[in-house]
């Protein structure tokens, strides 16, 4: 099946669905069943329940592909394809359930702000996500939850609460309309609410603690990680798109005074060829650390932390370092933020600032995966352990924490309430969910 070609003829269709995705904040039907039917949506699930298992640079190519027409449905395929991946994680039979029927689509969100209460054949789930893009047109949704055993949370070797991810059916699962932005309206990135919803322990898996099933190269890869390099494939497809559309437009625009059309100024041309610099050097740059990691996990089965904190680094550096929305609205002028070009997305400026709202909003490009990087890169041994637990590695089992920095681990925060540190055991918040506090030197490399 070539998922590229599928995604590259799709986004024609995306760009001119853009205006209606815009408008109502969701994918349209029609757009969504194609995608479907193409598998842009299974690319992470296992081939033996009828999924797609695509290699990590297709999965990032569709991404960039569909990403030139239209930045929405490129990050459905981000986050619902990524969704899927569970599957590799349940009991075939599970997995079959959620996903066997091929139009079929699971999304969520992962962050464990739910609280999953252990009880016979499986847990009770209570807990809101906010940001479950394409959850309107997701069969099947999940929720990361701590879990709650006998009255005691359940806790990993190294004091940290074993994170644990619960999919439910999306008819089981309330979508608060939260999603009203200026950018990628079309992702319908909304709350989502599960209350005291029954989930069969076949249908739970915790990242940490569990091992997939299937034993593809695609799953040495972490979901997390997958889902960064995904967002840098987004990116790069933005802006790609942007710089075709402002090639476009200055073929035909001549500014107010001047007899030469925008592409015959030197100014124009020397931005635009430094903006197709940066672009290309930034996707040689991602597809060189992924080729570099599919290499070493189907040579043995996993991939190395500096093979982890090489993608890490590289998805941010996608996020951060294509054309940026100043170069490119300052090279149009005020055309580049309308509509002006026939058959144009919405304003090329409109692809810009959905560029940059990637790239604030994607936790892939934090100034901590940076500094991740430069900390395995300099060998620190604690600072390593730590990459090691985050990243998922069989090395977590001896993670220390590091007592420079702290952050709180909290389920069911309520929308809004800023996540702080506190003490360092585990408590019980106004709401009765359990919140939890450590020390750490650094954000996840997964």
């Amino acid at each position: 099946m070539d998922v590229v070609g599928a995604a590259r003829a799709l986004a024609s269709d995306a760009r001119a669905l853009a205006p209606e995705t815009e408008r109502e904040r969701r994918l349209p039907a029609s757009l969504v069943e194609a995608m479907a039917d193409a598998g842009l949506f299974r690319l992470c699930v296992p081939a033996d329940v009828g999924g797609v298992e695509a290699s990590a640079a297709e999965l990032v190519a569709c991404c960039e592909e569909m990403a030139r027409g239209d930045g929405a449905p490129a990050w459905c395929i981000a986050t619902n394809g990524t969704s899927g991946l569970l599957a590799a994680f349940f009991p075939e039979e599970a997995a079959r359930e959620v996903l066997g029927d091929p139009r079929s689509i699971a999304g969520g969100v992962v962050a464990p702000r739910g609280r999953a209460v252990a009880v016979d054949g499986g847990y009770r789930v209570t807990g809101r996500w906010p940001f479950a893009s394409g959850c309107r047109h997701s069969d099947w949704l999940l929720g990361g939850c701590v879990v709650e055993d006998g009255g005691e949370v359940r806790m990993l070797p190294n004091g940290m609460p074993d994170a644990t991810l619960m999919m439910a059916r999306a008819d089981e699962v309330v979508i608060h309309d939260t999603w009203h932005v200026a950018g990628l309206r079309g992702t319908g990135s909304h709350d989502i609410e599960m209350a005291d919803v029954f989930v069969p322990s076949s249908r739970a898996a915790s990242l940490f603690t569990d091992r997939p099933r299937a034993t593809g190269p695609l799953f040495a890869f972490p979901l997390f990680g997958l889902l960064a390099l995904c967002i840098g494939g987004v990116a790069l497809g933005i802006a790609r798109g942007a710089l075709d559309d402002l090639a476009d437009l200055a073929a035909a625009k001549r500014p107010l005074g001047s007899t030469r059309t925008l592409a015959e100024r030197a100014v124009a041309q020397a931005e635009t060829a430094q903006a197709e610099a940066a672009l290309r050097s930034a996707r040689a740059f991602l597809y060189e650390a992924i080729g570099e990691a599919w290499e070493a996990a189907v040579a043995g089965g996993e991939i190395s932390i500096a093979h982890r904190t090489s993608l890490r680094l590289a998805a941010t550096h996608a996020t951060t370092h294509v054309p940026s929305e100043p170069l490119c609205t300052k090279t149009s002028g005020i055309t580049g933020w309308i509509s002006a070009l026939p058959n144009a997305r919405p304003g090329l400026g409109s692809s810009l600032r959905t560029s940059a709202i990637i790239s604030t909003r994607s936790s892939s490009s934090t100034p901590q995966i940076l500094r991740n990087a430069a900390s395995s890169r300099f060998a620190s041994s604690s600072r390593l352990s730590i990459i090691a637990f985050m990243a998922g590695s069989k090395r977590s089992r001896s993670f220390n924490w590091s007592a420079r920095h702290s952050f709180r681990l909290r389920a069911q925060t309520p929308v809004g309430e800023k996540v702080c540190s506190t003490a360092s055991t585990a408590s019980t918040s106004a709401t009765g969910a359990p919140s939890f506090s450590a020390t750490s030197a650094i954000s996840p490399v997964t």
